[in-house]
């Protein structure tokens, strides 16, 4: 666009003809540099507002990349915090399936030592019977030793005789390898050779008023029903059959059927 530059002061006064037009050169020289003032201020001001657009603009920009800087690491964030609950429910399940997988097994242990109290408890009086179906004259007697009664085997007592895991233990257990030889404790007449679950191979012997003991967990027996031994005679070898954690000896007194502690009778 082309613009006319401004007339030269002096030019303007020589070429008046008159002091009107003088007059009206003047006014008009006035209103230019009004003009031009009103002009140079809008130019100034307009610079002025660029200079804060520009610096609006870098604020803007600054905190719009803060802005962009700090989403971002909180997106990061709740990335981390979302895989972190994430794992901890994933442990949590799988500890809640490990509780719930413990308690089925507590039961089901429970519920088999129930009843596996329950049938030794059972084995103990069905020996017990069959001591006292000897004793009542089912089958002869031999008189008890003299000496008392000696120990089947030579061996540490590992579990004595009494309650024991919530049910009575009707014996001792003298630990003692497999195959060891097992000695009748007093002489007398054997009511029972045979299998028994939780006793394993099983000897009892009948020693005469009301006295008996019994022999259990052998893994081979070497007497029958109605053979008479003799106090020391070996009976059978220990072993580790029925309800056994390794290989021991059993041993049992009872009098009359009924359990009582050995040791007071070694």
């Amino acid at each position: 666009m082309y613009m006319a530059e401004p007339p030269d002061v002096l030019s303007v006064l020589v070429s008046v003809s008159s002091l009107s037009e003088l007059i009206d050169n003047v006014d008009f020289m006035n209103r230019i540099g009004l003009q031009d003032e009103r002009i140079a201020r809008q130019v100034g001001e307009a610079k002025a507002e660029a200079a804060a657009e520009r610096r609006a603009t870098g604020e803007t920009r600054r905190l719009t990349e803060a802005t962009v800087t700090l989403i971002s690491a909180r997106t990061d964030e709740a990335r981390h915090v979302r895989d972190a609950l994430v794992t901890n429910r994933n442990t949590l399940l799988g500890a809640q399936r490990l509780k719930a997988g413990a308690l089925a097994d507590a039961r089901e242990t429970r519920q088999e030592f129930l009843s596996e109290v329950q049938g030794l408890e059972a084995e103990s009086a069905a020996l017990g019977a069959q001591i006292q179906a000897a004793q009542s004259g089912q089958f002869s007697t031999g008189a008890p030793s003299a000496a008392g009664l000696i120990w089947p085997v030579n061996g540490p007592v590992t579990s004595g005789f009494g309650m024991r895991w919530g049910r009575m233990h009707t014996g001792i257990d003298i630990a003692v390898p497999t195959g060891t030889p097992v000695h009748a404790a007093a002489a007398g007449t054997v009511v029972y050779s045979g299998w028994m679950s939780g006793y394993g191979f099983l000897v009892a012997v009948d020693h005469g008023n009301g006295l008996a003991t019994a022999y259990a967990h052998n893994s081979s027996l070497l007497v029958r029903v109605g053979d008479h031994v003799a106090q020391g005679q070996v009976i059978s070898l220990s072993g580790s059959t029925g309800h056994s954690t390794g290989p021991h000896v059993h041993f049992e007194v009872r009098v009359n059927g009924v359990p009582v502690d050995p040791l007071s009778y070694l």
